[in-house]
């Protein structure tokens, strides 16, 4: 390399590993030296002519073959890609341990992350592949611990929100749904407890139990 080309390399460099994704505009040059690779706890850092490239996924790197020394353009981008694909699968995976979500949820956190979109649709292709990610089970959960809370309309809005198809959501509903009007009927004793039973009083219990998600009707 001469000074010139050294510096429009590392840029391309730097471009490419920003966020731990591919840059468009990255611009490569045939490398020609992997100066050291450090191996952490949990990724592991190369260096490459100088430039220090970290958050290398441990299993991407021993799959690469990459060591010390000579190297092409092309070795290094494989590696990177490959990289930001398991690392945004192992962040998945364990977004989901903490708490579950929707493909819709689970999307957008990774893409908050700052994943491109090939990682982004690997991870959710090998989360749903194992039924981490499962929107059916998923509506099916949702509605069975949020109806002892909510009415129908509160869950049914809340799942749009997180991306559930509408035939998923009924289907969920219909069997989760039965005994509406006594989980209603339960919020409405309790309102009205301490309470005197008079027009003003019970408008605001129709309101309360609208808030919820309950029909007019109940």
């Amino acid at each position: 390399f001469s000074v010139e080309e050294r510096k429009i390399y590392l840029i391309g460099l730097q471009q490419l590993t920003k966020n731990n994704k591919p840059h468009e505009s990255a611009v490569f040059w045939y490398m020609d030296k992997i100066d050291y690779i450090t191996i952490k706890k949990n990724s592991a850092e190369i260096s490459v002519n100088g430039e220090t490239v970290s958050n290398i996924n441990l299993e991407a790197l021993l799959k690469s073959g990459l060591k010390a020394g000579e190297v092409s353009e092309q070795d290094i981008k494989n590696l990177l890609t490959h990289s930001e694909k398991l690392n945004a699968k192992k962040f998945l995976l364990a977004s989901i341990t903490r708490n579950q979500k929707s493909e819709k949820e689970a999307r957008i956190k990774l893409y908050q992350k700052g994943f491109s979109r090939v990682a982004v649709e690997y991870a959710l292709g090998v989360a749903k592949e194992y039924e981490y990610i499962n929107d059916k089970k998923f509506a099916y959960e949702f509605t069975q611990v949020g109806i002892k809370t909510k009415g129908e309309h509160r869950i049914r809005y809340e799942l749009r929100l997180k991306g559930i198809s509408d035939n998923l959501i009924e289907e969920a509903l219909g069997k989760y749904s039965e005994g509406q009007s006594v989980t209603a009927l339960k919020f409405a004793i309790k309102y009205m407890s301490d309470k005197e039973t008079n027009l003003k009083n019970i408008d605001k219990l129709y309101k309360f139990l609208m808030a919820k998600g309950y029909d007019y009707e109940i």
